[in-house]
């Protein structure tokens, strides 16, 4: 079963560390099915800092894997790679590198805001190398910078119930993402540890892969480290969930 993982790392954020030490953040990826749960990938979000052009840059990584004993039925390879400013979190270059089921998809896009344009590379399996631009009308994010953005937006700034628009570029189409927030809950992880979190709803209005509008949600910790703890996304057969792993 194809999943764009690019829709599933939007809604996990990023963890920083500006001295520039990278911290890693692992996650167990897991379809479940009713009583039917299978132990199906793993997710690696890494942040760090890095240069381009001698300017000082958030490096931002998100690899995610099917494990090796599914990889008969469908590899999932996929590789994430934003550089964006630390202070707007508006990116510079973004990178995606995927293989879904024996196909394989390689973007790039590089923003320029002198000339309020983004360069788009684009290659495909059975797709040959094609290279576009598209104004840059308003501020964009890639998937990882957007994630980005999301985790430093003040709470205090919101009430349950707020919905917080990112437009955010994937697959060189831009998508104006809502994203709602649900205020405070509990949550008691598979370990049995409890979390007080902060709770976030992402629509996902006419898209086919997932069961309603308002199936993806995420849990974050509700404290001064900000760890993206849980996502579930209710997709046309069963869930997707996404545990963090210490």
């Amino acid at each position: 079963m194809k999943i764009k993982l690019s829709i599933l790392l939007l809604f996990l954020f990023f963890m920083v560390n500006l001295q520039g030490q990278t911290e890693k953040l692992s996650y167990k990826v897991y379809y479940n099915w009713g009583f039917i749960w299978i132990d199906a990938g793993t997710l690696i979000l890494t942040t760090s800092v890095d240069t381009i052009d001698n300017i000082p840059l958030l490096r931002l990584e998100g690899t995610g894997k099917s494990l090796s004993r599914w990889n008969w039925l469908y590899k999932l390879d996929d590789h994430y790679t934003s550089w964006c400013y630390p202070d707007s979190y508006y990116p510079v270059l973004a990178r995606k590198d995927a293989l879904e089921g024996g196909y394989h998809i390689n973007n790039e896009y590089r923003f320029d805001y002198t000339d309020s344009l983004v360069y788009i590379s684009t290659e495909e399996t059975r797709k040959p190398l094609t290279l576009d631009t598209l104004p840059l009308n308003e501020q964009l994010y890639d998937a990882q910078s957007a994630t980005q953005k999301l985790r430093f937006i003040d709470l205090a700034t919101l009430r349950e119930g707020d919905t917080i628009m990112l437009p955010i570029i994937m697959d060189g189409v831009i998508h104006h993402q809502n994203i709602v927030f649900n205020g405070l809950d509990t949550l008691i992880m598979q370990n049995k540890q409890v979390y007080s979190a902060c709770k976030f709803t992402a629509l996902v209005t006419g898209h086919k892969l997932f069961s309603a509008d308002d199936a993806v949600k995420v849990w974050i910790s509700n404290d001064e480290k900000r760890i993206p703890l849980y996502i579930k996304a209710d997709i046309t057969i069963g869930t997707i969930k996404i545990f963090y792993h210490e």
